[in-house]
């Protein structure tokens, strides 16, 4: 089942991908970064769906159900504790062109009211209510970036 989650860092990609996985649908997180090309990626992605952030750095379209989380960079930037102008700038540039991506566009604090919208546009079905209950309480989030732009970024956009 192919489905994509994305938005800035800090958008609670992870915790999308341990959620869809917790309700029997595989979702990795931050796929792209294990990706050499668009087409390593679309193979990939037959297999599961990803939360990943990187998506919103590809200039082609990926033809699977979308959401799109949009949180306010300064947001993302204080919970990263970022201070490097051109690093915002890239988030900035990241938040823009989250803009042009088709897809189901929810708000980041909009999410637990519409978390059953978020899944069945993702995977046809609403989700076992319990199972996102429990979800909903848990706090999960990557801690070992290096949110600088890196050669990872540059080369994403450069492949993809």
């Amino acid at each position: 089942m192919s489905f994509i989650v994305t938005g800035l860092p800090r958008s609670r990609t992870a915790w999308f991908a341990a959620l869809f996985t917790a309700l029997g649908k595989p979702c990795s997180h931050e796929l792209t970064k294990d990706c050499n090309s668009l087409s390593d990626f679309k193979s990939r992605l037959k297999l599961a769906g990803t939360a990943d952030s990187g998506v919103v750095l590809i200039k082609r379209t990926v033809n699977v159900p979308t959401v799109v989380i949009h949180r306010p960079v300064k947001h993302v930037v204080e919970s990263l504790g970022v201070t490097d102008k051109k690093q915002i700038q890239f988030f900035e540039d990241m938040e823009t062109n989250s803009l042009s991506i088709s897809g189901l566009h929810v708000t980041y604090c909009d999410i637990d009211e519409r978390i059953h919208e978020i899944i069945s546009h993702c995977v046809g079905d609403l989700g076992d209510y319990y199972t996102v209950k429990m979800m909903q309480s848990f706090n999960i989030q990557r801690t070992n970036h290096n949110y600088s732009i890196t050669d990872w970024a540059l080369n994403l956009v450069k492949e993809f």
